[in-house]
């Protein structure tokens, strides 16, 4: 369990943070959200790739300087201050995995991943897109860590085509070297339309978080994200949440949206 006294220090340094640097965002990037370039198709072949029914899945096959199924592959991210290592996992904590997102302010929703069963579905359509994602950068130069919750019931296969988003919230850590302490951006948007107005609320390294290491191997955090600007500096969100992944629970999963 991770002590308040921390997660108050955090929500103190974002309050600081916030009021000495001023709520507008980065002129450079014209309030666009910092998080890499990867549309939800990407995602969605990633996810089949290592999910595959071919036989693949369940055949050993090298992960790191182990050897397992596909599927039990992933990260070891619990050494403090150093990149995530390819490791296998003992059990398969995918469908443990969870993460919640409490919005509050001119928005007011809480998206909580276990509040739908973990029915995977590889598909665009009316799924939940969740999770931790780590971004293993090859140059071997760093991580990064994103942690997301995305409703997509009718997502895009290629730029231009109608989509339907409702509710996408992220954290994003810009380098991540296993548990500790962090400031990462955060964004909410309510719908679709909101996305395309960029009327979403975003703001570069706004949320203090801290993470620690699961039993299982895997990692959990908190995170408090203070006034969250939209584009128009008009109004504001407040994000508070928490997460946790296992080791091969590091790829964004795609469960049934369906109630």
């Amino acid at each position: 369990m991770m002590k308040e006294a921390r997660m108050f220090v955090f929500a103190l340094a974002v309050m600081l943070t916030t009021t000495a640097c001023g709520a507008t965002e980065p002129e450079a990037n014209d309030g666009v959200d910092d998080t890499p370039e990867r549309s939800d198709a990407d995602y969605l072949a990633e996810a089949s790739d290592k999910d595959s029914k071919d036989g693949k899945a369940d055949s050993p096959a090298p992960c790191g300087q182990e050897m397992c199924d596909r599927v039990l592959c992933g990260y070891d991210c619990t050494t403090s201050g150093t990149q995530c290592e390819r490791a296998c996992s003992s059990t398969d904590a995918r469908a443990d995995s969870y993460v919640l997102f409490n919005v509050s302010g001119a928005e007011d929703a809480r998206l909580d991943s276990r509040d739908l069963a973990y029915v995977p579905k590889l598909s665009l359509k009316r799924v939940l897109l969740y999770g931790c994602e780590l971004w293993d950068y090859s140059d071997g130069s760093r991580d990064a860590l994103e942690v997301k919750y995305k409703k997509i019931y009718n997502g895009a296969f290629a730029v231009g085509q109608p989509e339907s988003i409702g509710d996408d919230a992220y954290i994003f850590i810009e380098t991540f070297e296993g548990p500790g302490s962090y400031l990462a951006s955060g964004k909410y948007s309510r719908n679709t339309n909101a996305s395309k107005a960029k009327d979403y609320y975003w703001d570069s390294e706004t949320c203090g978080v801290e993470i620690d290491v699961l039993d299982n191997g895997g990692i959990r955090g908190e995170f408090v994200c203070g006034a969250i600007p939209n584009r128009s500096n008009n109004s504001s969100v407040r994000m508070v949440g928490e997460f946790e992944c296992g080791v091969n629970a590091m790829d964004l999963e795609f469960i049934d949206l369906e109630p």
